[in-house]
């Protein structure tokens, strides 16, 4: 679970996002929900309704922009990141939660698939840039009660894109997403 890799890392905030996460997925009652048919049944409404197939248009963000943003609290963004959180899990596989991370800037490396891999510039500014926790969600805000990768068939290092509304977290030093669409890129 990602919750037992983060506090296996023992690293504050590591620490931090699993108190988030378990506050996050606890709700009122702290009651999981058995996969059942009726379940099944809506979880593959709400895949239909979050994942698409054709590319999210609008004008992209990252990470580090949402906690730039000059107004504070959630406000609808298009976010891209790839699905990676280094040597933690990217995904809880009890409920529909995952973790992105910034892309790197693809203006800076004159079209170079490699160059954020060997420029110290770039490497910094990824490393410094908040992740993003991904939430897909009921109809009542609430986390899926199943894995992200299980409901959309995602897998760590894909390159997405997510619709939704997001703010940025200064005590977690995360962006808050709830996803309304999210399509590979």
């Amino acid at each position: 679970m990602l919750i037992q890799s983060l506090r296996a890392t023992a690293h504050p905030v590591a620490l931090i996002l699993a108190a988030a996460i378990t506050i996050g997925v606890a709700g009122c009652g702290g009651e999981s929900t058995s996969m059942s048919e009726n379940s099944s049944s809506a979880f593959a409404e709400i895949k239909n309704a979050v994942w698409s197939d054709t590319p999210i248009e609008g004008d992209i963000v990252s990470p580090t922009d949402v906690k730039d943003f000059e107004t504070p609290g959630p406000q609808n963004v298009t976010l891209a990141g790839r699905i990676d959180a280094g040597e933690l899990e990217v995904f809880d596989q009890s409920n529909a939660t995952f973790i992105l991370s910034q892309l790197p800037d693809e203006s800076h490396g004159n079209g170079d698939p490699d160059h954020a891999d060997n420029c110290p510039f770039c490497q910094r500014k990824l490393k410094n840039a908040p992740k993003a926790i991904v939430r897909i969600t009921d109809d009542q805000g609430n986390p899926l009660p199943i894995a992200a990768d299980d409901l959309l068939g995602l897998k760590k290092d894909d390159v997405v894109v997510v619709s939704g509304e997001a703010y940025f977290d200064k005590t977690l030093n995360m962006v808050m997403v709830k996803a309304n669409k999210i399509a590979k890129r």
